[in-house]
Formats: structure tokens, C-alpha cells, sequence
């Protein structure tokens, strides 16, 4: 395995000192302990080795396909990488801690003196970020099965207590503050649900369907297209003088159209059950 060479520290700026935030101070203080367990444990020194043998791996393979001789990096290169490979983790670690998607994390970087400090790129001269097409390479960067292995190596030594805690950590207990998660629900309007009974049941009869058991009724895309029109229609009449009048109206469709749907989903339920006793017979 490729051994790392000593690389060129550069000078970094100092953070701001903030005052008054609790969350930012919370923040601050998981990215330092972060930044410790990186470089006590050797996780990140293993990342950036592993990830020297790949690159090296291609190089060769590269030069062996198109019939060349390969010529084995010299210091300098292999310097870059390594920095290169290091600011791939920690931008990585560093997204999923904060913005999932690589665009808004690269801005969020681009105006974060703590998120650059942590991710290595403060330079006193000027501040290169990475852009999103860069952060998504960095994500693909390493195969899963390294990382995980990486994650349980970090994992068994908290729980013998070797980085640095004052115990072992006990993965055996769990626990998670859940009063405050988001609900994927929407305001309960009656229009809406009914939308949403009408989706629900044609994707229901599309699975069935696509799996060889029909019954005889018209396109199910149709009435999804014919929902969608009705809440177009409910929609754009709250700005008309009879609104009112046409809200009910359009309620009154999408209602017929609840009814039809519910009687093929019927139909298809009663079919599914047949054919699953047959099956088992």
C-alpha cells in the first residue's frame, strides 16, 4: 500500500469569535470534535491512503490499456492528492452535517469561515470552494464498502474508549428526541384528499396491472389527468367573482370521479385476492 509523504501545511485564518448563539457554539464545538476524532483515531490518514491506492490503481490500468509505460507520481503529486483526498472527506462529512444537496452546500461554504476551517480550504491568499460538480465527484469518491469499514473501525473505538472519551461508548442504547420531526402531511381540505385518494388508488391499480392482471376499464392515466385538471380548476377559481359556485362545482366532479376510481380499485382488489387463492391452490 502507498505510503502518504509529508505535505505543505498552509497558513489558515482565525474564526470570528461569535457571541450570543448557542446553536452556532453547539456547531463550532461538533466540528472540532470532529476534526479531533479524525486525526486521533487515523480514520482520515486510512481515507487518504486507500484512496492513493485507487488512484494509482487507475493510472496503472490507464497506461497498461493504451500500451504505455506508467511513471510512478513524484512527491509533489502525490501531495496534491493527498490534499485533495483529505478535503474530499471532510467536505463530504461536512454536507451531510448541513446541506445534503451539493449546490446549496457549496454556497453555504463559500460564506462559512467555520465550515472552511474544518474542510481545510481558509487560505489567507484567496478561498477556493469546491463547486457542486466537485462535490458530487468527492461524494462518488469511495466505494461504500471502505467507508463502512471505516465507520465500524471508528465505531469499536469509541466503544473501547480510544479516542480520546472519558468511557466506551455504548452503541447498545439509543436515544432520539422525536417530538419535534417533521410530519410529511398537508392542511386536511377536502379537495385535496380527494386528489390524494385518486393518486393513491390509479398507482395501486398501475401495480397490478404491470403485473399481468387487468380488468377491463379505461386508461388509468386518464383520470389522473383528470384530477389534475379539477385542482387546476379549484384553484384558479378563487379568483372569480362566483367563486364559490365554482369551487362547489368542481367539488362536486371530483367527487363522481372518487367514486369511479373507488369502484375499478374494487374491481382490481376483488381480482388480486382471486388470483392470489388460485395461486395457492
Amino acid at each position: 500500500m502507498r505510503k502518504m509523504v509529508p505535505e505543505q501545511m498552509d497558513l489558515s485564518r482565525e474564526l470570528p469569535v461569535v457571541i450570543g448563539n448557542v446553536d452556532y457554539a453547539e456547531f463550532a464545538w461538533r466540528l472540532a470534535e470532529t476534526d479531533r476524532l479524525l486525526r486521533t483515531s487515523g480514520i482520515e490518514d486510512d481515507f487518504v491512503t486507500q484512496a492513493l491506492g485507487r488512484w494509482e490503481a487507475e493510472g496503472r490500468a490507464r497506461a497498461e490499456k493504451q500500451g504505455r509505460k506508467y511513471r510512478e507520481p513524484g512527491p509533489k503529486n502525490l501531495a496534491r492528492m493527498q490534499g485533495i483526498f483529505r478535503e474530499a472527506l471532510r467536505c463530504n462529512i461536512a454536507r451531510l452535517l448541513t446541506e445534503k444537496e451539493y449546490r446549496p452546500f457549496s454556497m453555504r461554504l463559500a460564506d462559512s469561515a467555520l465550515l472552511q476551517w474544518f474542510c481545510g480550504i481558509d487560505r489567507y491568499e484567496a478561498v477556493r470552494v469546491p463547486s457542486k460538480s466537485t462535490l458530487e465527484r468527492y461524494d462518488k469518491l469511495a466505494p461504500e464498502e471502505e467507508v463502512r469499514l471505516l465507520v465500524n473501525r471508528l465505531n469499536n473505538l469509541a466503544m473501547s474508549g480510544q479516542v480520546g472519551l472519558q468511557r466506551g461508548l455504548d452503541l447498545e442504547a439509543y436515544f432520539s428526541d422525536a417530538t419535534c420531526v417533521k410530519a410529511a402531511i398537508h392542511c386536511p381540505v377536502d379537495w385535496v384528499l380527494l386528489r390524494d385518494g385518486v393518486r393513491t388508488l390509479i398507482k395501486a391499480i398501475l401495480v397490478i396491472r404491470r403485473h399481468g392482471l387487468k380488468q377491463r376499464m379505461p386508461e388509468p392515466e386518464t383520470f389522473l389527468r383528470q384530477i389534475n385538471g379539477m385542482c387546476m380548476a379549484m384553484s384558479q377559481s378563487r379568483r372569480c367573482a362566483d367563486s364559490k359556485k365554482r369551487r362547489k362545482a368542481v367539488l362536486r366532479q371530483m367527487k363522481r370521479l372518487n367514486r369511479i376510481v373507488l369502484t375499478h380499485a374494487r374491481q382490481y382488489r376483488a381480482k388480486l385476492a382471486k388470483a392470489g387463492k388460485n395461486a395457492q391452490i
